[in-house]
Order: C-alpha cells, then sequence, then structure tokens
C-alpha cells in the first residue's frame, strides 16, 4: 500500500451529504458537502486520491448508504460504539475549517477512524525502517570483508589507503546508524504518549455516554410526571437535535413530539419514527414528517400539547402547501 492511499474517509448522509478525506498525519486532503450528493459522485470523488483504508461515520448504527459506499469500495466501516456528544464533536474538530455541520461531523468521523488505526500505521512503517538498517548494516559488512579479501595481494601502501576508506566509511555508515536509533526511540515514545491519550478519550467517551443517558432519563421522569390526558401529547424541545438522547426516550416514550428549528437534522426524526415535529422555519423539500409551523417561544424544554391543536396546524401548514402549487 503506497502513501497516497493511506487515507481515511468520514461521511455524514442526509439531504445534505458531505465527505471528508484525512491521512495519517490528521491532515484534511478533501473536504465537499453538496445537497443530493449522489453515492455514485462521493465514489468517484474518494477514487481520484486512491483505496481509502477505511470508511468512517459518527454514529454507533451505520447507516445503510455509508455500508453501501464501503462495500463499493471494497473496505471495512469504522464507526463509534456510542454515541458522541456535540460539544466533544466541536472540541476534536476545533482546529480546522468547515463551512457546516454536515462538514464537521464527516472531518470528526474521519479523524476518530484514522486515530483507530494510526499506531498500526506507525509501528509498521517503523518495522519497515529496521528492516532497512539490517540490510544497510549487513551490506557494509559484506563489503568490509570483501575490500579487505581483495587487497590481501596489493602493496601495503595500497592496502592502508583502503583501510583508511573502509573505516571513514564505516564511521559514516555507523553515524547514520544511530541517528536513526534516535529517530526510532522518539518515535516509540511519540506512540506511547498517545497510546495514553486514546485511554484517556475512552475514559471521555464513557463519561459523555453517562451524561447523555442522564439528560435523557430527566427527560423521560417530566414527560412521565405530565398527567397527560387522552387528547394530549408530550414534546421535547431540542435547538440541536440529539439522536443519542432521543433514541434514549423512544425506549421510553413510544410517541411524542419534537419542537426544533434544526432543520438540517430533520432526517434524524424520520429515522427514528417521529410523527411530528414543530418548527418556526419555512421548510424546503420533502421529509416522512407532518411539519407543523408555530412560534415556538410558548413552549417549554418538556411539556404536553392538545392533539386537536395539532392536527389543526398541521391541516393549516398542508393548505398553505396546496396553494403555492
Amino acid at each position: 500500500m503506497n502513501s497516497k492511499s493511506e487515507f481515511v474517509v468520514g461521511i455524514d448522509i442526509g439531504l445534505t451529504s458531505a465527505i471528508c478525506l484525512v491521512d495519517k498525519n490528521l491532515n484534511v486532503i478533501f473536504l465537499k458537502s453538496k445537497r443530493e450528493y449522489k453515492k455514485s459522485e462521493m465514489i468517484d470523488d474518494i477514487l481520484k486520491f486512491g483505496k481509502p483504508l477505511l470508511i468512517c461515520c459518527d454514529v454507533p448504527k451505520v447507516p445503510k448508504g455509508v455500508l453501501k459506499i464501503a462495500k463499493s469500495l471494497g473496505v471495512k466501516v469504522f464507526h463509534p460504539k456510542y454515541f458522541v456528544d456535540e460539544e466533544k464533536k466541536r472540541r476534536i474538530t476545533s482546529k480546522y475549517n468547515y463551512n457546516n455541520v454536515h462538514e464537521r461531523d464527516a472531518l470528526f468521523s474521519a479523524i476518530i477512524g484514522m486515530k483507530s488505526i494510526r499506531r498500526r500505521l506507525l509501528l509498521k512503517k517503523d518495522n519497515e525502517e529496521k528492516v532497512k538498517v539490517k540490510e544497510v548494516t549487513n551490506n557494509i559488512s559484506a563489503n568490509t570483508n570483501e575490500k579487505i579479501g581483495n587487497n590481501t595481494n596489493q602493496p601495503s601502501n595500497k592496502k592502508e589507503i583502503s583501510d583508511e576508506k573502509i573505516k571513514l566509511r564505516l564511521i559514516e555508515k555507523i553515524k547514520e546508524l544511530k541517528n536513526e536509533i534516535k529517530r526510532l526511540k522518539d518515535e516509540l515514545e511519540k506512540l506511547r504518549k498517545e497510546r495514553v491519550i486514546v485511554r484517556y478519550e475512552y475514559r471521555e467517551v464513557e463519561s459523555a455516554k453517562l451524561k447523555i443517558e442522564n439528560e435523557a432519563l430527566k427527560i423521560v421522569i417530566k414527560i412521565l410526571k405530565l398527567n397527560l390526558g387522552e387528547d394530549e401529547l408530550p414534546y421535547v424541545f431540542m435547538e440541536e437535535i440529539n439522536e443519542e438522547i432521543l433514541k434514549i426516550i423512544k425506549q421510553h416514550i413510544n410517541n411524542f413530539v419534537v419542537i426544533s428549528d434544526d432543520i438540517a437534522r430533520f432526517y434524524v426524526l424520520e429515522n427514528l419514527g417521529i410523527e411530528y415535529v414543530i418548527t418556526s422555519k419555512n421548510i424546503e423539500g420533502s421529509f416522512n414528517l407532518k411539519i407543523v409551523k408555530d412560534d415556538l417561544s410558548k413552549y417549554e424544554n418538556v411539556g404536553k400539547i392538545n392533539k386537536k391543536y395539532l392536527q389543526q396546524k398541521w391541516k393549516e401548514r398542508l393548505l398553505e402547501i396546496l396553494k403555492g402549487i
């Protein structure tokens, strides 16, 4: 595998999709997002740089679109074991430039994917360097013996000159080997430090998971305390749609309304089977959701809403859409 192909691809799939290519030094070599970004286009853009080591995403359950791209390229998929909170995504991608949340999520996926195999790549490179050092040492020894053997019948002054040249070459090669040994030791120390960082990040993931579960269960408890009537539904207000939190809520509360202006992540609500979503934005595009337009300032973080009111607002939006047609 040549250095050109030593990169991974992070993918964020949705109405607007993004891909990000990151090399083994964690440098971004390609980043692109596009509305209705076709899978065939993504594959063409990736193959311009060679075959990737991994296809990566940022959620435990790999989206079907990501699996299809990985299968087409003949590579494995990396995904985290647990959901990663937004704060960690922002922190890890803070030193990079990106244009939107889709590019950020693709970038984050690529970074954590490369980190998962980077140590193995560096160890492989070190082993190759050690083999080269051994070959150089053997060649020096062979050449030295050959030179000495060829010069046994030469006059003594020529033999002394030849021996001096061999000594100088040996001194130079020894110096090179010492420098190489120092470089390998430095690289080994770097790998040890990275191992410590990986352990720390693992503990962070565990802590983040507990934090998400705690926040989700607090919302579930609030909903259970609402004393809902037969004609009422609970709602959850989210400035940023958090798939991990919604999944946990869904385990305990089957039917609830989501209130949010985070249109870019409405596809998450579709995947979770949410029926109603309330937003103050004008929606373009098609969603398998009943989208209700309303003033969000009157809603709390958790509360209840009358089903008839919800249905009426939904009908009003349908009429607006039909008038526009």
